[in-house]
């Protein structure tokens, strides 16, 4: 918590805010104007910095602490922010804006007099260094016209703000946005909202992915928004107004939209009072997905394969169980329990970083709950989603630090074919998923037109006929069967996507072993290796891989090449130049190689989309996926491996570490989501 004083400062009463509809903030409203209202996170909570009329033309920046539903009166912010007026000039200080990231900077107007020269409304940024805010004019914004209603960017990379200075002969305001370029802002363009018509004011870039505004296109000013690119700041598509029941108001102007307490909060300044001036309102919508953190307890054991007597790594969801969270920034304990898909929910507060201490409580000694730290930014867009481990202490304790995931009665790939069947996961295949082929079929065409219907002689009739896609099987494809991929192929999706699903989980859970933990924080790498299986039976002579030439690297994923004379150097070569029969297994080596080639290329981007500590070792080099062919045999393996797939992950142990002894609880720190700040 940042020793500022306007955290210190004494609070002088609270107002609790409960909303149904649009309505006043009376807190922060007094009988002057309240034209503008901005959000500051800090690690106590929200700030709400208020710009209000004093007296006469006068401005001053306000601030309230917003916290649990009440709204506390703070000291205002001093000298130099906030400066007296002159008896010649009225002071105007006002319309403070933030990022969600850091509350060490901000960007606000003012009219005050900077090395002896007169300016009027323009951007000053300030910052906190050494228990004190220092300002300075933004000159490479700041324009000789009116520029005022600063926005700041969720990450702090992108300056809005309102000016004149290309319709102040007309009267007219537009928009206008600034990118940080590391040391300085850069100079400022024009949104492609802004119109020669209408006018455009105190614009608010909000984590939703809109830039909320207020314009007149409508009569008087109301609040609207448009999407706009996060990297560049310029607007995307048509604005519209705002969906907010009773925000918008004919014949009353309504501006300087903003959001509080994780975007459920709309704030805005509307001079819809009974006398006429500016107050704030509020509108209070729905929360949204990234409210609330969502855990997902499992329990890991192991078993044993009844057919094979092999010892095999398992994983289930852990049902009707109290689950603990720890805030541990405010040290407040929460409590939950688990519903029967081994899910639980904690709404989340607004703070520009979060951290959490989650753990369940087990209900056996045989058990011990992993006690993970979760970190997670303000900036974070998609729902946060742990995976909190259960551990059973057989899996705990092992004599090497071996983890396998078998899926057995999965038939991950139609019978010939190399390529994952799933649906769900189909944007990250690697190659052509074969549900989605008919997309190939699509023609795109234009519908011809008569240049003339009739004249004194003839009548004319069109007659076109629409052109369509003929299908020619390739050479050497026959082995794909197309008709197993028509009739099951859904069916053999729903079943590949469940496992797809638990293999990400399992994923989640095996780095989180205490024993691959101790290797990777030595610098160790971990050894992930996939498994493809085929059916037991040879292939025609006949069929070739059509597929693509592949390389036997492809990032961390390489295949194992061994009993492959048919490879040559670093690379397998496609296009039906080599025969299945060329492997041994009556051909089902190569096609086995094929399926764990681009099974692992798959799983290594669902692993770095969905399981942060795999990203990091991923980034790290610490990771290594091996993809590794195994042609079926009816002699020695159980039918429910035809066509699957397993994981094995395992990393060194050295013969002293080969010994039972103290489990210690198992635990970790997870960076859910940290997007970077700009650093001003």
């Amino acid at each position: 918590m940042l020793p500022i004083q306007l955290i210190s400062a004494v609070l002088l009463g609270a107002a609790t805010v409960t909303l149904a509809q649009v309505e006043p903030l009376s807190a922060l409203n007094t009988p002057g104007d309240e034209r503008a209202v901005g959000v500051r996170l800090d690690s106590a909570g929200t700030e709400l910095w208020v710009t209000a009329q004093t007296s006469g033309s006068e401005r001053m920046l306000k601030v309230y602490r917003l916290s649990n539903g009440q709204i506390l009166p703070l000291a205002p912010p001093p000298e130099p922010i906030n400066v007296p007026s002159q008896p010649w000039r009225s002071a105007r200080t006002g319309c403070a804006a933030f990022p969600l990231c850091t509350p060490t900077y901000g960007v606000f107007v003012s009219n005050r007099v900077v090395a002896g020269k007169d300016f009027d409304n323009d951007l000053y940024h300030m910052r906190y260094r050494d228990n004190r805010w220092i300002i300075a004019r933004l000159d490479s914004v700041c324009s000789e016209w009116w520029d005022d209603t600063p926005s700041l960017s969720p990450d702090g990379r992108l300056l809005f703000f309102a000016s004149d200075r290309e319709g102040h002969q007309y009267g007219r305001t537009d928009l206008f946005v600034s990118r940080w370029l590391d040391s300085t802002w850069s100079r400022p363009s024009k949104l492609a909202i802004s119109t020669e018509r209408w006018n455009e004011q105190s614009p608010y870039a909000a984590a939703d992915g809109y830039l909320y505004f207020s314009t007149d296109r409508s009569g008087d000013f109301d609040i609207w928004r448009v999407s706009y690119d996060p990297s560049t700041g310029q607007t995307v598509g048509s604005p519209e107004p705002v969906p907010f029941p009773g925000v918008n108001q004919r014949g009353t102007h309504e501006g300087s939209p903003a959001f509080a307490e994780r975007g459920t909060l709309f704030l805005f300044s509307s001079n819809r009072t009974q006398r006429g001036d500016y107050d704030i309102f509020a509108y209070r919508r729905a929360p949204q997905g990234s409210d609330s953190l969502t855990i997902l307890v499992v329990v890991r054991s192991r078993v044993v394969d009844w057919l094979t007597g092999a010892v095999e790594d398992s994983i289930s969801v852990y049902r009707d169980r109290p689950v603990q969270v720890r805030d541990l920034l405010s040290g407040e304990l929460r409590t939950a329990t688990t519903n029967s898909d081994g899910l639980v929910r904690f709404p989340l507060p607004m703070r520009p970083l979060e951290r959490w201490e989650v753990v369940a409580h087990v209900h056996s000694p045989r058990y011990v709950s992993s006690r993970d730290t979760l970190v997670l930014s303000s900036l974070c867009k998609d729902p946060p989603v742990h995976t909190l481990v259960v551990w059973d202490t057989a899996a705990l304790v092992s004599p090497r630090c071996v983890q396998d995931f078998p899926v057995k009665n999965v038939r991950f790939f139609v019978t010939g074919y190399w390529c994952p069947t799933t649906l769900r996961y189909a944007p990250w295949l690697p190659c052509s998923p074969i549900l989605l082929l008919d997309t190939c079929t699509v023609i795109t065409y234009e519908q011809p037109v008569l240049v003339c219907q009739e004249n004194e002689i003839f009548r004319y009739r069109l007659v076109f006929i629409p052109p369509r896609v003929e299908l020619l099987r390739r050479e050497g494809s026959a082995c794909i069967d197309m008709a197993e991929a028509r009739s099951k192929g859904t069916l053999f999706a729903q079943d590949v996507d469940a496992a797809l699903e638990r293999i990400i989980n399992s994923m989640t859970s095996a780095l989180q072993a205490p024993c691959v933990q101790r290797a990777v924080a030595e610098g160790k790498r971990v050894t992930i290796t996939v498994t493809g299986w085929t059916d037991p039976r040879p292939l025609d002579a006949s069929c070739m891989y059509t597929g693509p030439t592949i390389p036997t690297r492809y990032g961390v994923v390489r295949l194992d090449t061994r009993d492959s004379p048919y490879i040559s150097g670093d690379s397998l070569a496609g296009g039906g130049r080599i025969a299945f029969i060329r492997s041994k297994a009556g051909g089902n080596y190569l096609l086995s190689q094929l399926r764990a080639y681009y099974a692992a290329i798959l799983l290594d981007r669902l692993w770095e989309e969905f399981v942060p500590t795999y990203a990091s070792l991923k980034a790290r080099e610490q990771i290594e996926v091996v993809a590794v062919g195994k042609a079926v045999s009816q002699e020695n393996r159980d039918f429910s491996e035809r066509r699957s797939i397993e994981v094995r992950v395992e990393v060194p142990m050295p013969e002293q570490r080969v010994i039972a002894g103290a489990i210690p609880v198992p635990g970790s720190t997870v960076v859910l989501c940290q997007p970077q700040c700009a650093e001003h």
